[in-house]
């Protein structure tokens, strides 16, 4: 219905079970829009310029009532607009780019660090440094001075696909997952460093199957040697990541307070662990003798600045692969072999040490709620990791008797403590983890 547009017919208008639209009988297109909530805001309706009747009805809207808006200022506004449709001019798609002028131009690096200072901390304390070390590295290095309003579906495709690439399938649905809500909080009405995420329609990078990697007799003993090339405090790291099986963010965090070594145990708070429960960790003899040997100078066990916990765990994976290969080089001279034909171990993963850790604990015969205690996992969630059986070549005694693999373990793997015990002697035997040993040896 057409009216003249007043404070008077304004105030009145009523809402439906759908927008209402009351148009101004002075200045045709100006209208009073009512939406179901009962929300009042003045719009000016036209035809897209430049192609006459066959064109497309815009709408325009100026703005909900109230100051500024009133009646008469709308009705004004609404007449600019159509003057400038009249001259063949967008107004939207003047609007939209000034929106885009007027947008913070903030760096990628930039608004990863907001990000993570005003969301991910707040909304993730237990998993926020892995959702951090997500975006530094993927997105954060390929973008680092990019603004993130100019990155598109295209870069975002691009950086997902290189992922893929270097074979790398779950890290690319991992950096997706962490894009996502990065970039919608970016699109937040707060925050308006975007006006859509460009990962709108996007589908997860690759299908993942489950790993199944778990480490061979030499390749254990391979990877604690090179760790032990490191010195501190990236040697022992690794090597308590091993030893205990425990989760990489577990190990590179860890506290001193966090430790008794009185009692060889330690205790995860619930606001480190994955699943928000407290969670003791007993340590066995190799373990306890690797944390008795740290510096202890700072509250970090494992530190570089003494002011907080090692990082870079990514760099540090190469290295070990580089010292791996040159160790296997070594040793194929040693034999009388081609060195050129050396190559890498296939690939693997810190977290491939639980699956190992499980593996290991199964062909030992230890039962699985001790396995379930150890990893910290939720009864349930063993089959992603424990699920995963395969066969070491593990010494074997028939009888028990001390230090013995064989039936000791049906009567020691009972309890935790036990069962870490069982696979601390198994990497030992496997590594040679007793004796000191140099590349190449």
């Amino acid at each position: 219905m057409e009216t003249r547009i007043t404070k008077l017919v304004v105030d009145d208008a009523k809402a439906g079970h759908k927008d209402r639209f009351l148009w101004d009988d002075a200045v045709s297109g100006f209208g009073l829009k009512v939406t179901p909530s009962g929300g009042k805001v003045y719009v000016v309706q036209f035809r897209a310029p430049g192609r006459g009747r066959a064109a497309v009805t815009q709408r325009f809207t100026i703005g909900r009532h109230g100051s500024p808006w009133t009646p008469d200022e709308a009705r004004k506004e609404a007449r600019k607009i159509l003057r400038l449709v009249a001259e063949g001019r967008d107004p939207l798609a003047e609007r939209r780019q000034s929106r885009e002028q007027d947008r913070p131009r903030e760096t990628v690096a930039e608004a990863i660090e907001r990000y993570i200072e005003a969301y991910a901390k707040k909304h993730g304390p237990r998993q926020w440094r892995e959702v951090a070390r997500t975006l530094r590295h993927d997105p954060g290095q390929a973008w680092r001075e990019k603004a993130v309003a100019d990155i598109t579906a295209k870069d975002v495709a691009a950086l997902f696909e290189s992922i893929v690439a270097r074979g790398a399938p779950s890290q690319a649905n991992h950096v997706h997952r962490n894009l996502s809500t990065f970039f919608n909080w970016c699109a937040s009405p707060a925050v308006a460093l975007v006006a859509s995420s460009p990962l709108a329609g996007l589908d997860k990078p690759a299908v993942e199957a489950p790993r199944e990697r778990v480490l061979e007799d030499h390749e254990i003993a391979l990877v604690w040697r090179a760790a032990e090339a490191q010195g501190y405090p990236f040697g022992p790291c690794i090597q308590l990541l091993m030893l205990t099986a425990q989760r990489r963010d577990e190990v590179t965090l860890m506290v001193r307070s966090e430790v008794d070594l009185d009692k060889a145990t330690w205790t995860l708070p619930p606001s480190r662990t994955k699943n928000a429960k407290a969670h003791i960790v007993p340590l066995a003899p190799m373990a306890l003798s690797l944390l008795k040997g740290l510096p202890w100078d700072a509250e970090h066990a494992f530190t570089t600045t003494r002011k907080g916990p090692v990082s870079n765990l990514s760099r540090l994976k190469s290295r070990l692969d580089w010292v791996i290969v040159e160790m296997l080089k070594k040793q194929a001279l040693n034999k009388g072999r081609d060195p050129a034909a050396v190559t890498a171990l296939p690939h693997w993963t810190y977290h491939d040490f639980r699956r190992t850790v499980s593996s290991s604990l199964a062909r030992l015969g230890v039962p699985l709620h001790v396995t379930e205690k150890l990893l910290n996992h939720q009864p349930q969630a063993i089959r992603g990791v424990a699920a995963i059986y395969k066969p070491l070549r593990v010494p074997r005694r028939e009888t028990a008797g001390p230090g013995g693999l064989g039936g000791a373990y049906s009567e020691r793997a009972c309890n935790p403590r036990s069962g870490i015990g069982s696979w601390e002697e198994v990497s030992s035997t496997s590594s040679g983890a007793q004796s000191k040993t140099r590349i190449g040896d």
